[in-house]
């Protein structure tokens, strides 16, 4: 049998090994649209005529919002997501159909990702596609990811994108392992400095005031990095300010260069592998631009995709725009006059991934060294404050013993300090 959706020849089945639908589901949809479509009292000659590649607005329209769905909820972590995309990318090359695989691997993941993979097989029952059930979990996979596998279903290559998917998540862990291993020394000096430096206030004050200064500077520390890697990139992806951002780090210099590489990088592999899948160039490009969430990078390629359907060149619809740099354009033309567009748009994600990486690291270490002069600093004041606390203390315990002081007014020589006469004063 011919799956009538995307054209897989299989067995008899109740379901598409390739794409994942329900045949019965499937066919019971598209009689209910053709029955809408038939009892729709405006005829074609009525309606206004419209060309779909006549502009980017057919594109605009599928511009990712803000998710607002999954915010500060118990989401599955990154790692669990990451190898259930690997998981379902084997099992799909392996042959097994989208809603076995998926129930196989929910019942191997954690209790997060269970209910969520659960839910989207139930839905796939109902007589959903995939990406669509997916779209319900935006906290679990991005629009990107959604992209993804919307384009993969009409090509059969669901296994790609899922593979896709968790190398986009691998990427995304390494680059969080090399932040963790660049600030754990840094933080672990300032903790240190923490319990360390109030030491003197045992000395001269109590254990009540050197456990008050080190629970005030903890609690102060957790906050900041509550702030800094939970709520604040929670906020940019959850609302409009991560839209914004996006829009205007192509205005920006260094770091907001690393961005626009990473942006680049994402488009020329999906692009490449949209190209591969048997998607025509300007839906290949169409497609790719969703997957970066970026409004400049939809926009440009929304207007280059209508250039490309109207008989224009890919190199021609993109020149003069940021979606490449003047340097990588020869590749591009290269590839295009060759016939090997795919291979020549891996070379330039390849190469936009490696100046990422480059630029990652640099980043870091200059944000370690950054945190580091801000512990030295944070140190050193602490050493003043210690060092002005004995001092006072001592001042008060010779007070205390009524120990003259000298008047450093009434010193003329060394030998007024050697030998006092009339130097020392009574204290008041």
């Amino acid at each position: 049998m011919k799956c009538p959706k995307c054209g897989h020849e299989q067995v008899q089945s109740a379901e598409c090994v390739s794409c994942g639908i329900f045949f019965a589901k499937f066919e019971k949809r598209l009689r209910e649209k053709q029955e809408e479509e038939e009892s729709q009292e405006t005829s074609v000659e009525e309606s206004p005529a419209t060309t779909p590649r006549s502009s980017p607005v057919s594109m605009m329209e599928e511009l990712p919002r803000p998710m607002t769905t999954g915010a500060f909820k118990g989401d599955p972590s990154i790692s669990s997501i990451r190898d259930l995309c690997h998981g379902m990318s084997r099992m799909l090359r392996a042959g097994q159909p989208v809603a076995d695989s998926l129930r196989f691997l929910s019942e191997h993941s954690p209790q997060r990702l269970k209910q969520v993979v659960n839910e989207i097989v139930n839905e796939l029952v109902e007589g959903k596609h995939l990406s669509q059930a997916m779209a319900q979990h935006p906290h679990v996979f991005p629009p990107s990811s959604v992209q993804l596998v919307r384009a993969a279903e009409r090509t059969g290559h669901l296994s790609e994108a899922f593979l896709a998917i968790g190398e986009a998540l691998e990427a995304r862990l390494t680059i969080r392992r090399h932040l963790v291993r660049s600030l754990l020394y840094p933080f672990f000096v300032l903790l240190m400095s923490i319990l360390l430096l109030p030491l003197p206030k045992l000395i001269t004050g109590d254990s009540g005031s050197y456990l008050s200064s080190v629970s005030i500077h903890i609690v102060v520390v957790l906050i900041a990095l509550f702030l800094c890697f939970v709520v604040v990139p929670r906020v940019i992806r959850l609302t409009t300010l991560g839209y914004k951002l996006r829009t205007k780090a192509w205005s920006l210099p260094w770091p907001a260069t690393l961005y626009q590489a990473h942006a680049r990088s994402v488009l020329c592999r999906v692009f490449g592998r949209n190209l591969k899948s048997g998607l025509p160039v300007y839906e290949s490009l169409e497609s790719a631009a969703l997957t970066t969430l970026d409004p400049h990078v939809q926009r440009t390629c929304a207007s280059a995709a209508v250039r490309v359907a109207n008989g224009e060149s890919l190199t021609q619809s993109i020149a003069g725009t940021k979606l490449l740099q003047p340097e990588d354009g020869l590749v591009l033309t290269t590839g295009e006059t060759t016939g090997d567009l795919p291979g020549a748009l891996d070379l330039l994600a390849d190469r936009y991934a490696q100046r990422v990486q480059q630029g990652v690291r640099v980043l870091l270490i200059i944000a370690s060294s950054v945190v580091a002069l801000i512990i030295f600093a944070f140190i050193f004041m602490s050493i003043l404050d210690a060092y002005q606390g004995i001092f006072s203390q001592a001042d008060s315990i010779i007070d205390g013993l009524g120990i003259p002081k000298i008047d450093m007014k009434d010193v003329k020589d060394i030998d007024d300090v050697l030998y006092p006469k009339n130097v020392f004063k009574p204290l008041p």
